[in-house]
């Protein structure tokens, strides 16, 4: 996956309305195809965290990265790390 080689970047984040947001991508999961004729085909998930404090709410954003350039992704917050308080979000490719 071309995003494997985005771990550890930052993409700055941001809705419709509102100030941006950095994350950084952590991982990037590959997922089971779910029927053999998909199978050409990889999904896969990128996990990204935020800094503590607000969590984006599960939605619609544009994604700003130095070499993918400017995307639209459907985030979805996963996790809040408990002693940092840093958000874990995720976005699906299927």
């Amino acid at each position: 996956y071309d995003a494997c080689a985005a771990i550890g970047d930052v993409f700055l984040v941001g809705g419709i309305v509102g100030p941006a947001h950095e994350l950084t991508l952590e991982e990037v999961r590959a997922e089971r195809p779910r029927t053999s004729f998909a199978a050409w085909r990889m999904p896969y998930s990128m996990y990204l965290r935020g800094p503590a404090g607000t969590a984006l709410p599960q939605g619609l954003y544009w994604l700003s990265h130095h070499s993918f350039g400017r995307m639209c992704l459907f985030l979805v917050p996963r996790s809040r790390e408990p002693l940092t308080g840093a958000v874990r979000y995720e976005a699906v490719f299927d």
